[in-house]
């Protein structure tokens, strides 16, 4: 779920989990409509595996490339997005 912010210095979007979720397991290859492509940040942490060319993520305004195999880890409150 997407909590828009009010005071975040350029209005960052806040993603949180489910309801009763732990977990969440989200398809992120090229071709998947389930991409936040836009700059957010969690409360949780998050792992991404690259299980192909998907553009790249960038993490703190830093672009680092996906490929396959490829691991990223982002802490709760990193700024971060994918990009095609």
């Amino acid at each position: 779920m997407l909590l828009p912010t009010s005071s975040m210095k350029e209005k960052i979007n806040f993603v949180t989990l489910p309801k009763g979720h732990s977990c969440q397991i989200v398809d992120c290859r090229a071709d998947s409509q389930n991409v936040l492509l836009e700059p957010h940040r969690h409360n949780y942490f998050e792992i991404i595996w690259c299980l192909d060319d998907a553009g790249s993520q960038r993490i703190d305004f830093v672009d680092y490339g996906s490929k396959p195999g490829r691991v990223f880890t982002i802490a709760p409150g990193q700024v971060h997005e994918q990009t095609r």
